[in-house]
């Protein structure tokens, strides 16, 4: 996901402004244990891929500005550094975009969701979004709808 936030060319360089609020989700997805075709979460009881949600709790108010996506899901050495991937990019380890979920004790969660379908690699799946609660001009990250990316046409199954 290309954000227009992080070019360096933008002349509004939100990186100096003091009430954008970084935060970070890391979460370890385990192996399947088995091979693993379809992105269905185990959990789900109809699948086979173990799926992390990554969760953030936001003031209802608050508007999410970017989202940058790491996994060690890139190669297939046990020890593969972090790396920044976009959502959908590899086949076997991907993350869906960060989308809005319900609202608990007055906080918005904000979720991504890592698939892992590796059958004997746990992946590391992190997440790094950036807000504010008074956004100017800067405009809000689209948040996808998790049902309309599921029900889309072609579109792999998700959990």
């Amino acid at each position: 996901m290309e954000n227009a936030w992080d070019d360096d060319s933008n002349p509004q360089d939100y990186q100096t402004r003091p009430d954008i609020i970084t935060e970070t989700v890391e979460e370890t997805a385990l192996n399947t244990g088995l091979p693993c075709s379809r992105n269905r979460c185990y959990e789900e009881g109809a699948g086979c891929a173990q799926c992390k949600s990554l969760v953030f709790r936001l003031p209802p108010e608050a508007t999410v500005i970017s989202a940058r996506y790491y996994t060690t899901a890139g190669g297939d050495a046990g020890d593969t550094p972090l790396q920044e991937v976009q959502p959908g990019a590899l086949p076997w380890a991907h993350f869906l975009p960060v989308r809005k979920g319900g609202v608990r004790d007055g906080l918005t969660d904000i979720v991504a969701v890592f698939i892992n379908r590796k059958h004997d690699r746990h992946r590391i799946a992190r997440v790094e979004i950036k807000w504010t609660l008074s956004p100017g001009d800067l405009p809000p990250l689209p948040m996808e709808a998790y049902n309309y990316i599921r029900r889309s046409a072609g579109a792999p199954e998700w959990a």
